[in-house]
């Protein structure tokens, strides 16, 4: 499990912070492919699970679980 606290530069979600569990890493970035992780969130902070929500009402989502 990881602890994690992103803060964003633009965009309606200004920070993010929780836990979650590391389900893929990215050791190497490939021809369009950057370095880094997908993180299978367990629980928000009560001020981040309220953007994060706001922003799934209005946001079309999709999933992607790379070949490792």
């Amino acid at each position: 499990r990881v602890h994690f606290k992103i803060t964003f530069n633009s965009g309606k979600i200004k920070f993010l912070e929780g836990t979650g569990i590391v389900r893929w890493a990215r050791h190497q970035s490939g021809v369009d492919l950057p370095i880094g992780v997908g993180v299978e969130i367990e629980s928000l902070e009560k001020k981040s699970c309220e953007q994060f929500c706001d922003l799934l009402k209005v946001s079309s989502r999709v999933s992607y679980i790379p070949k490792v």
